[in-house]
């Protein structure tokens, strides 16, 4: 019996708009235009000569950040390591035969797995798809198991998700432990108010870029946590294609790792003659706020947030993040 049989009467209900009601992933093919096609070739050449020489991988985050990303799995596959300084003979590819079922995170991990089968290809066999639950939840345990001072949080699955369904669970695990120890540390605490503090930035970021639309949102006290699923899963919890979650993540593998929180207020911003439309009342306007729509313009809305990075860099804002939480 595997994992996810073993323990599908853990699951326990939950009300309609919790934070983990999931939608359905969406895997529409791509369509591969001549300048997609041509891009691909440029990419598989890069990967071609020698990738871990120093100047092939900035051609490679540049191939990441440029329009359309890194264009498929096949792609990503050999590239997203590569991005984290990852090579192949880093990964042990020898099976993991842990027994997990004593970790105290267990049954939690169990239970979001469990909540997250919309996010799995759809089609696949019954078979399949248990196994890859089993490869899921194996993959949580082994990186919190190996890192205890990591705490696992409800959203570190959605993440992993998307590094098995593009590497495998082997080249996952050390990706995983890389960004956990790194890009995700502050979300893997005890607590989240790092986190929570890090989301301040975007009120104060906000502040400079719209102070309008700043005074607005903040009228009704709507605070962050419309934009907390986002940040916690580098936003594949909420977007419901998984050609835009991967794009997301090219550029988030090859960049600053504030880009997720920068690109919170390039949204918003995107989004703010809808936002001014909404009557300024906390649901409302929470309602509005907490709305990712799949026709974003990503790639503009990623390079903004790269120009915000360098115009407001974090050390500059920091204090005054700070300060705006202490003054709740």
């Amino acid at each position: 019996m595997t994992i996810v049989e073993d323990n599908a009467n853990i699951e326990n209900d939950i009300g309609q708009g919790d934070f983990y009601d999931t939608e359905v992933l969406k895997f529409d093919r791509a369509v591969y235009d001549e300048e997609r096609i041509k891009k691909k070739e440029e990419i598989e050449r890069c990967l071609q000569n020698n990738p871990y020489d120093d100047g092939l991988i900035d051609k490679l985050r540049q191939f990441a950040k440029s329009a359309g990303g890194l264009i498929d799995d096949e792609i990503r596959k050999r590239a997203w390591p590569l991005l984290l300084a990852l090579r192949p003979e880093d990964v042990d590819t020898s099976d993991d035969t842990t027994d997990y079922k004593s970790h105290v995170e267990y049954s939690q991990v169990v239970l979001d797995v469990n909540r997250a089968i919309r996010r799995f290809p759809p089609g696949i066999p019954y078979a399949q798809r248990v196994a890859m639950q089993d490869q899921l939840i194996r993959l949580i345990l082994r990186v919190i198991t190996k890192y205890p001072q990591l705490k696992y949080y409800q959203g570190y699955h959605d993440v992993a998700i998307t590094f098995l369904l593009v590497v495998g669970e082997n080249t996952s695990f050390h990706m995983l432990e890389k960004l956990s120890t790194h890009h995700l540390k502050h979300f893997m605490e005890a607590t989240l108010e790092k986190t929570s503090e890090l989301l301040e930035y975007v009120y104060v970021l906000l502040d400079y870029l719209h102070p309008e639309l700043c005074a607005y949102i903040s009228k009704v006290d709507v605070g962050t946590m419309f934009c907390l699923p986002w940040y916690l899963t580098w936003y594949s919890h909420t977007l419901a294609q998984y050609e835009h979650v991967v794009r997301l993540y090219d550029y988030f593998l090859a960049s600053n790792p504030f880009i997720p929180l920068y690109l919170i207020p390039a949204i918003i911003l995107h989004r703010q003659d809808r936002i001014f439309a909404t009557e300024c009342e906390l649901s409302a306007l929470h309602q509005e706020l907490s709305q990712l729509p799949e026709d974003l313009p990503f790639d503009q809305l990623l390079q903004q947030a790269d120009e915000f990075l360098i115009k407001y860099p974090p050390e500059n804002i920091q204090k005054e993040a700070h300060i705006r939480r202490l003054n709740k």
